[in-house]
């Protein structure tokens, strides 16, 4: 599958430059003034992924955190970083390093993220079980699959909730898990009183992708059964190795 260069979900500024995004492998730099485009970057020769998330965060110091997802070695998310300033002889994009590699929880599918959440010490990936099949992303070129078309629902599966050191980079051992549900973006990741608190707009299941296409959009109509609700997971930060949440 071959995505799309048109980026239209965000944009990033890296040192006195500024770059739309969305969730594909190539980013365009443009002109602040008159918004032209100027160069396109594939990623993937910078972080070494083939897709990542349209909402990076940016730290405390301006450090640019994101993560992308990568298929030729296995099922496998990344978290990498890209400083305020570049490295000598390096611009701020060139200088990106890996923070953390973390597998799949499935051997032949990622989860789908939109976003992720970011608090002071910890970065926050949601598995959702709407999984982007690989196999089907093979195929795509010959059978002519869209996007959504590679994306399988599972509501039976649970939502896992995985946890990232942001200075170490390791995974936290503690695994969170609840009943599933889709989303696109994390309204707020915090930390208070020995947990972490985040908050997502949730619906029960992924069909509003069903009227993202453009001929829906234009009809100017979002079906009343088709609205994500406020949803906050506190999930304490503790010892244990499984935890649900409710």
């Amino acid at each position: 599958m071959s995505f799309t260069d048109n980026n239209f979900d965000n944009f990033i500024t890296l040192e006195d430059e500024m770059y739309v995004i969305s969730e594909k492998n190539s980013i365009w730099k443009i002109n602040h003034e008159d918004l032209t485009a100027i160069e396109k970057t594939d990623i993937t020769n910078v972080a070494s992924v083939n897709a990542a998330t349209s909402h990076p965060h940016i730290g405390e110091d301006g450090t640019i955190y994101n993560i992308g997802s990568s298929v030729m070695t296995g099922m496998k998310y990344h978290v990498f970083k890209t400083p305020p300033k570049g490295n000598k002889g390096q611009s701020a994009l060139q200088s990106t390093t890996m923070l953390s590699t973390i597998s799949s929880s499935y051997t032949t599918c990622l989860s789908y993220y939109h976003s992720f959440g970011l608090s002071e010490n910890y970065i926050l990936l949601v598995e959702q079980p709407c999984l982007i099949n690989t196999l089907k992303m093979a195929a795509s070129g010959i059978v002519g699959y869209c996007f959504k078309d590679i994306m399988d629902w599972y509501p039976d599966k649970k939502a896992i909730f995985r946890l990232i050191d942001r200075k170490t980079g390791s995974e936290i051992k503690t695994k969170y898990v609840t009943k599933a549900f889709f989303f696109f973006h994390h309204i707020n990741t915090y930390e208070e009183d020995g947990h972490l608190v985040t908050d997502v707009l949730g619906y029960t299941n992924p069909n509003v992708l069903d009227i993202l296409f453009l001929d829906k959009i234009r009809l100017g109509k979002t079906p009343n059964t088709v609205q994500a609700g406020f949803t906050r997971f506190v999930l304490p930060l503790s010892t244990v190795r499984i935890y649900c949440v409710y």
